[in-house]
């Protein structure tokens, strides 16, 4: 495609095929964790309540425990991984093709009024 006046957008190119880029490893770990259980409780369709046995865990007071088991409860508490991975997917494929979207009707490739 030959772009007017040498304006090649090689930084907006450069974005588009980075963002579509991110969406591949994406889509491997959508499918990876809508398909087997990750230990996400709300990815999982795990309940609290549903629980019968009550698990205590006792670690030794060390430099890194509170650290770890703050990632740990973020992990297990969070938000639902497949929901999640599916918005980010989305969003960054819509803002891709807005980007390139832009770009061509910026320099005259598609009127505004078509």
């Amino acid at each position: 495609m030959k772009w007017p006046h040498g304006a090649y957008p090689h930084t907006w190119l450069t974005v588009y095929i980075s963002l579509y880029g991110t969406c591949i490893p994406l889509c491997v770990l959508f499918l990876a964790f809508g398909v087997f259980k990750t230990g996400n409780l709300a990815g999982d369709n795990d309940q609290l309540s549903a629980r019968t046995e009550r698990i205590l865990e006792i670690t030794g007071p060390t430099r890194n425990s509170c650290c770890l088991r703050f990632i740990k409860s973020l992990w297990l508490h969070g938000p639902p991984l497949p929901q999640t991975i599916h918005v980010i997917l989305a969003i960054s494929q819509l803002f891709a093709q807005q980007v390139m979207l832009a770009q061509l009707y910026r320099f005259g490739f598609i009127n505004s009024g078509q």
